[in-house]
C-alpha cells in the first residue's frame, strides 16, 4: 500500500474569498446529525462537535464540506490519527451533476467564512490526494496553500510513514 496525500493551510488573518453560487443553491452550516448524508457524502467519522457546509438544491443535500475543529482526526489513507492544530477540512463532496458550477468553491468559502466567524481558530488545514488536480486547483483559488507532503508505504509489514 502507498499512499500520498499533499497538506494545504489557509491562515485566517486576511480577507475571506467570496464565492457565489448558482441561483438554485442554498449553503447552509449545522450539524452533521441534521442533515439527511446519503451515498459519498454519508460520513460516519463526524462527531457531534463537528459541523457540515451543505449545498441544498431542491431540498436535497447536493454538496459537503466537512469541518473538524479541535479533535484529533484519523486519516484512513496515512493509517493514522492526526491531532490538527485549528480547523480541518475534510471529505469535500459535490454530486456529479453540479459540478463546475462553482458549488465546491461556494462551499469551501463559506467554511472558511464560518470558521473566522464563529471560532477561535487562525488557520484551517486540509489533506488532498496528491493526484486529485480538481480539489487542489479549488483550494489555490480561495488562498490555501501547500505546506507539505505526507506519506503512507507499508509492504510485507514494513510500514513507513513521512513528511516532506
Amino acid at each position: 500500500m502507498f499512499s500520498r496525500l499533499e497538506q494545504f493551510e489557509h491562515t485566517l488573518n486576511g480577507p475571506l474569498p467570496n464565492a457565489s453560487v448558482p441561483n438554485e443553491i442554498s449553503l447552509r452550516v449545522d450539524a452533521p446529525k441534521l442533515f439527511t448524508l446519503t451515498g459519498r457524502m454519508d460520513r460516519p467519522e463526524l462527531s457531534d462537535q463537528d459541523r457540515i457546509v451543505a449545498a441544498i438544491a431542491d431540498d436535497r443535500v447536493v454538496g459537503v464540506q466537512p469541518i473538524t475543529i479541535d479533535r484529533p482526526f484519523y486519516v484512513d489513507p496515512l493509517k493514522r490519527t492526526i491531532d490538527f492544530s485549528g480547523a480541518y477540512f475534510w471529505g469535500l463532496y459535490v454530486a456529479p451533476e453540479w459540478r463546475r458550477r462553482g458549488v465546491a468553491t461556494a462551499l469551501i468559502a463559506r467554511a472558511l467564512s464560518f470558521i473566522a466567524d464563529r471560532t477561535s481558530q487562525m488557520r484551517v488545514q486540509t489533506l488532498v490526494g496528491i493526484d486529485n488536480a480538481p480539489s487542489k486547483d479549488v483550494l489555490t483559488g480561495v488562498g490555501f496553500e501547500r505546506k507539505r507532503v505526507r506519506s503512507y508505504y507499508r509492504l510485507f509489514g514494513f510500514q513507513r510513514r513521512g513528511q516532506v
